[in-house]
């Protein structure tokens, strides 16, 4: 970088931190951009030009042509095979448009099949008939998958917890757009259902499998975060808190799904829309690019123009067959667009949304319409997704697409409005160092030490001095920034300095918590204004033969200042 351009940088990022917020004045570009090395070819059905007229108009179009005109569902990418989970966004996207017949198509399937919700032991919903016992000892809920012509399920499936989460939420956002209450019965009943799924460490569980041959007990993480919010909705607070402390506090170990660093991206954004604006910090990591090992979001050459989005998971857990270093997942974009917009980063859910606009083909077989392929490119190599066809449309991913370019959020029902960044800017799990010390550094279970976040914590110290790092993406600039610990320490005395980039900014002694099961948040050490961008954070604990200290959690409050324009030398 040379000498003028430096001055310019210097100028532009002192702005921006004396400034305060700002609205979005030009097209981002996010942190850490990385473009793939060279161009790579599309179909020319893809890449055809687009037919005149509104986006979202020519979508509901699309839409309209879709939906079965007996069943009113719709198939996933323009087939007969049908996914609750996609019908469930129908609904949304229909009762946004205040298409309340199309939406009323949709539910009055499901509503007219009462018997497939109850194993044949009931068939209607209300007070016409008395459920069975749901749960372990009795198959209830709708099966996952149907045929979009006939209605009928494919009976060697699932009765899987989370596409009757989405028709729960579905009903409500209907009912709070429209005023009918007609579905309210069938939403208890998937209420009722989740209740009776619920297990003692407080998570729903996944529910019957494989044609009601199986009862599944284990823990899906991204199907209770549609459970907590869909419960919540449902007026059943107290089910829904026990959700919650699940997710929070659950350990990885016990429960693989729960990995909220390094697992599924909508693990990260169905978090901040399901649980609030107060889990913004759960989007740092998929801006980062960084690092191979923690990379969600790609640049490709598509179609002659750049295009940044997502994919479903760490990219590195893709088999190089995949070709998943050079695609993107729609749906997943349009997901994390409303995530940034929730969690207060505005900028970020007005690019993400521009990008994943690009996206946009005429699918085949409807000539002058829109809509949103499930990928990017096609994956005839990849398990589990050969059958996404770059052509097509597919429903949820034009879903999301709608819900994105009107902002609006699926789980509350409305439209976001205000953009304030949470608190805390950043939370770092101690458990999760992305380096650490050989000695006086080991994990231990929130089982013996009780209510750690994230089910585990970090020990420092204890008989050797030791050290944890932290990778830190800000996603904006944070003026009046400051670090703290939650931490607990059953003998005062041991020394912990805080590192930022190499800087000390503080250190403290430890006080006697109470004992190595009560935490406190330690004083905040200041960190002057960070910059948006990648940071290290360390944190030592030099031992006073006092058995070391138990980290919970490191967090970083601030105030977050949207950027008019991003230049990407900033991050530099």
């Amino acid at each position: 970088m040379n000498r003028r351009l430096n001055s310019l940088v210097a100028t532009v990022a002192l702005i921006a931190l004396l400034l305060p917020s700002f609205a979005l004045q030009a097209s981002p570009a996010p942190t850490g951009v990385v473009a793939t090395a060279a161009p790579v070819g599309a179909s020319s059905e893809v890449c055809k030009s687009r037919p005149p007229g509104d986006p979202i108009d020519l979508i509901y179009a699309w839409l309209d042509q879709l939906q079965d005109p007996v069943t009113g569902l719709l198939g996933d990418q323009q087939d007969t095979f049908s996914r609750n989970y996609v019908n469930a966004l129908g609904v949304m996207a229909f009762s946004l448009r205040g298409d309340f017949p199309r939406a009323r198509k949709i539910l009055d399937t499901f509503w007219g099949r009462a018997g497939e919700f109850y194993h044949g032991e009931c068939s209607v919903f209300g007070s016409g008939c008395m459920p069975p016992v749901c749960g372990s000892a009795e198959p209830c809920g709708f099966f996952q998958d149907r045929n979009s012509e006939s209605g009928e399920p494919y009976l060697t499936g699932d009765r899987w917890m989370g596409d009757n989460v989405w028709l729960l939420m579905a009903i409500h956002n209907y009912q709070a757009r429209s005023g009918d209450t007609t579905y309210a019965p069938m939403a208890q009943a998937i209420a009722g259902l989740l209740k009776s799924l619920q297990q003692p460490a407080g998570y729903i569980a996944t529910g019957w499998t494989k044609g009601d041959t199986a009862f599944d007990t284990s823990a899906h993480a991204e199907g209770n975060l549609d459970a907590y919010h869909a419960l919540m909705l449902a007026g059943e607070a107290a089910a829904a808190e026990r959700v919650k402390v699940w997710l929070d506090t659950g350990n990885p170990e016990e429960y693989p799904t729960i990995n909220f660093k390094n697992g599924p991206l909508d693990l990260h954004t169905w978090r901040v829309l399901s649980l609030g604006k107060e889990y913004g910090y759960s989007l740092g990591d998929i801006e980062r690019t960084d690092d191979s090992s923690i990379r969600y979001k790609n640049t490709i050459r598509l179609c002659d123009q750049n295009i940044t989005g997502f994919v479903e998971s760490l990219v590195s857990n893709f088999s190089a067959s995949c070709g998943m270093d050079d695609n993107i997942w729609a749906e997943g974009t349009g997901e994390a667009a409303l995530a940034f917009y929730r969690a207060g980063y505005k900028v970020l859910g007005d690019y993400y949304t521009r990008e994943l606009g690009k996206l946009l083909i005429e699918p085949a077989g409807f000539t002058g319409m829109l809509a949103m392929p499930y990928l990017a490119r096609p994956a005839p190599n990849c398990p589990g997704l050969e059958w996404a066809d770059p052509t097509k449309g597919h429903v949820a991913s034009t879903a999301w697409y709608v819900f994105a370019r009107g902002r609006y959020d699926p789980y509350a029902g409305e439209t976001i409005e205000t953009f304030v960044v949470a608190q805390p800017i950043a939370k770092l799990e101690a458990e999760y160092a992305d380096a650490h010390s050989d000695q006086g550094y080991r994990l231990e279970s929130a089982a013996r030490l009780g209510g750690a976040s994230g089910g585990r914590v970090a020990h420092l110290g204890d008989g050797n001095s030791g050290w944890a790092e932290y990778k830190v993406n800000l996603l904006t600039p944070v003026r009046g920034a400051t670090v703290g610990l939650r931490y607990a320490d059953d003998v005062e005395g041991d020394v912990c300095r805080i590192w930022w980039d190499g800087v000390l900014l503080g250190s403290f002694a430890t006080v006697r918590t109470g004992g190595w099961w009560e935490f406190i948040l330690s004083d905040a050490i200041s960190m002057g204004s960070p910059r948006p961008g990648l940071h290290t954070l360390r944190i030592e604990v030099e031992d006073k033969q006092t058995y070391g200290m138990a980290i919970d959690f490191a967090r970083i409050d601030g105030q977050a200042l949207q950027m008019p324009i991003y230049l990407p030398m900033l991050a530099r």
